[in-house]
């Protein structure tokens, strides 16, 4: 009864691809049944493998495929970025080469200044006498708007007497206390005038030391800090005038063109004067 009961089940069973691990008896009533557990067998690793490389070779071909078909929407070729040029490279123009300019002119004044203000400096330190020494000379006088000055050729006459002296005659003798004031207020080192008569001064001009010398190389080590920092501001200026930061690089190399003459003027200077 039971080997009949069994055939009779195992027929009745659809066939499935799982493997069988255990079979037990389980009592029904009177009669006992087979009770038999089934599990999937397990994938092999290397279907899964091979599946997500086709996944990704067809997604590489897709998107070669959609590059390809927006080369065509373009005219057939792509577009590239070697000959794009960064901001800060491209030529100057319009509001930006203006504001160039104008801080262009505005540092040569500045290095003008400077450079006349060390040849004075540098021509007492050679110890030659010429009126020239007293070209930082400006006058105000009472008759004149405030604020404004005349240069002391405007108002006398200076000649050399024996290579050492000046000799200064002003043109009407109510200037000259104005003339003498000014001479003092200019502050040149070793220049004292001492009064000859109504319209006359005298300044006698002493050899220059190596004290001297010094000194005047140290007072124009100072005029070119003055510059520079005038110059640094200029380009700091103009560059935030019209926010031209992404053009920040062409003002720095102006700037940095000027600082070095600065420094090469002040070098000549001490290098004539014999001055370290």
């Amino acid at each position: 009864m039971y080997g009949a009961l069994r055939i009779a089940l195992r027929q009745a069973r659809p066939a499935r691809p799982l493997l069988q691990l255990n079979q037990r008896l389980i009592p029904i009533g009177s009669c006992l049944l087979t009770s038999t557990r089934y599990y999937a067998s397990k994938a092999k690793g290397g279907k899964g493998k091979e599946k997500d490389k086709k996944a990704k070779d067809k997604a590489e071909k897709s998107a070669k495929t959609n590059n390809s078909e927006r080369d065509k929407s373009w005219g057939g070729h792509s577009t590239s970025t070697d000959g794009l040029v960064p901001g800060s490279q491209q030529v100057l123009s319009g509001e930006v080469q203006a504001e160039y300019e104008r801080a262009d002119g505005k540092m040569k004044t500045s290095i003008d200044w400077f450079r006349r203000e060390v040849a004075a400096k540098e021509l007492q330190g050679s110890g030659r006498v010429t009126p020239d020494i007293l070209k930082p000379v400006r006058v105000a006088l009472p008759d004149m708007p405030e604020g404004e000055t005349c240069s002391l050729t405007e108002l006398a006459t200076v000649g050399v007497r024996e290579g050492t002296t000046l000799i200064l005659t002003v043109f009407a003798e109510d200037t000259l206390k104005h003339v003498e004031k000014s001479i003092y207020a200019a502050r040149i080192p070793h220049v004292a005038p001492q009064k000859v008569d109504n319209r006359t001064l005298k300044i006698p001009l002493p050899k220059p030391t190596v004290d001297a010398r010094a000194e005047l190389a140290k007072s124009a080590a100072k005029l070119a800090e003055e510059t520079r920092v005038q110059l640094r501001r200029i380009e700091q200026a103009s560059v935030k005038k019209g926010d031209y930061k992404k053009h920040s690089l062409e003002f720095r190399e102006l700037l940095q063109k000027y600082l070095s003459e600065v420094d090469k003027i002040l070098a000549d200077m001490k290098k004539s004067l014999s001055v370290k």
